[in-house]
């Protein structure tokens, strides 16, 4: 696939999540409003329609900046020399990952006890 195919692709993919986001966000505020909603095509109305008309606009103004595509097409061309981990290596750093995480979190639950033990008795030596 060709860098400004995939740049495409993400333009379409980052506009409909944008229309989505955008879509749930005012029709949340539509219903916290209190307004009138009146529907136009099935469960659409106008929340669903402003987040169209301002998606639209976002990427029109995207899509007539000079500098959004030849930034994405650099970043893709970028990503295509990237050597990627095998699958043995991410499986293996990952288990270093999660075997380290253990140990910090026993060595910091036992500072933790001996911490409560001593401030406990520090603050009460009566007991």
């Amino acid at each position: 696939m060709s860098n400004q195919r995939i740049v495409n692709f993400s333009y379409f993919v980052g506009t409909l999540t944008l229309f989505f986001v955008l879509g749930k966000l005012f029709y949340q505020f539509w219903g916290y409003a209190g307004f009138q909603d009146r529907f136009i095509v099935g469960q659409m109305g106008y929340p669903w329609l402003i987040a169209f008309v301002l998606t639209a606009v976002i990427l029109f103004v995207v899509l007539r900046s000079d500098k959004v595509t030849p930034f994405l097409l650099e970043v893709v061309a970028e990503l295509r020399e990237v050597t990627w981990p095998t699958r043995q290596e991410v499986v293996s750093h990952t288990r270093v990952v999660i075997l380290t995480v253990i140990v910090l979190a026993l060595v910091l639950g036992a500072f933790d006890v001996l911490w409560a033990k001593m401030s406990k008795f520090l603050l009460n030596p009566t007991l």
